[in-house]
């Protein structure tokens, strides 16, 4: 599962990477049960993704002791599944696991990708990606998480190319309170860091309301916002806008529901130019979802955190903006 555990796509937009400290810390369990014995817990069991491709994609999910142990990605459609890739999952230390992904061809399985995670107390410290070079390894990203107080406070991305560590990215959080207000967005270019845009953050009664993305990409300015409505204390939509002169035009329209245990079982989205739908299933039981799922630290997306997904729907998104900005 490539970069099952990275968001890291341009545009970001945090439409996916947004419930913060102080609103809603979930227990690492994916169902909430929490320090209550006589409520059930619930766990991620399988996902289905269609959208504009011809193929869907569904990932099931299985668990030793209640930890995530594999993910196989099927392709096709209902009935007509293939096996396509599986990720396998270890811990080789209370404070650390790994995911070592391999794609199937040829009647065989062929390893591609491992990623090493490095936390204390819940938070994420360092997250390595290597690539599977020959017979080798090949250390491919660095990812180093600094914090404060317990809260986030930058992010810093390396890569190696010939092998030698170079700058790629930083991330800066600014707080006010226990909730963050702006993330300021830095790439290493010609020896030096640039100024690539910053989000800032607007909240109220303790929930995020809104995020507006102000970005360069390719020379060309991006202002774009995502606005958060809810049900309760779940996201129930996200509306996401690009701003053209003075006016803010609708771009996609992302919509989630729950089942009564308060578990997501579809997000679905539409805009101009795509559509998708995901529908999630679950079985009771623990799990550690809430670490594995590629939110570092304390920050979590009201549990739910479907890396794979969000990353689809940010590459697309990225894609697609850079398709009509080009042809303004």
């Amino acid at each position: 599962m490539k970069n099952l555990l990275r968001l890291q796509s341009i545009l970001m937009l945090l439409l996916f990477f947004v419930a913060i400290t102080g609103c809603n810390k979930d227990d690492d369990d994916n169902g909430g049960g929490g320090d209550n014995p006589a409520q059930t817990n619930y766990r991620l069991k399988e996902s289905v993704s269609t959208g504009d491709e011809k193929e869907s994609i569904k990932d099931v999910y299985s668990y030793e002791s209640d930890n995530l142990s594999g993910i196989m990605e099927y392709t096709g459609s209902e009935g007509n599944w293939a096996e396509s890739e599986k990720t396998e999952v270890s811990y080789p230390s209370d404070n650390s696991f790994e995911m070592i992904t391999s794609n199937y061809a040829e009647g065989d399985w062929n390893p591609s990708e491992r990623e090493v995670v490095t936390h204390q107390d819940g938070a994420w410290q360092t997250y390595l990606t290597y690539d599977y070079m020959g017979a080798n390894w090949s250390l491919t990203e660095k990812i180093v998480y600094t914090y404060s107080s317990g809260k986030i406070t930058k992010e810093e991305g390396f890569v190696y190319p010939g092998g030698q560590e170079q700058n790629e990215y930083k991330y800066n959080y600014t707080y006010v309170g226990d909730v963050p207000s702006a993330i300021d967005r830095y790439m290493w270019s010609n020896e030096n860091w640039e100024s690539i845009g910053k989000d800032t953050l607007t909240f109220s009664n303790g929930k995020l309301i809104s995020v507006q993305t102000n970005m360069e990409i390719e020379g060309m300015p991006i202002i774009m916002k995502s606005e958060y409505e809810y049900s309760g204390d779940k996201v129930s939509k996200i509306t996401v806008k690009m701003k053209y002169g003075e006016m803010w035009v609708d771009f996609e329209t992302v919509v989630f529901t729950y089942d009564e245990h308060g578990n997501l079982t579809t997000m679905s989205g539409s805009g101009e130019y795509f559509e998708f739908s995901d529908t999630f299933t679950y079985e009771e039981g623990n799990s550690n979802w809430a670490l594995i799922n590629g939110m570092p630290g304390f920050i979590n997306y009201y549990g739910m955190g479907f890396s794979k997904s969000f990353q689809k729907i940010n590459n697309e998104v990225n894609k697609i903006a850079l398709s009509v900005l080009s042809q303004r």
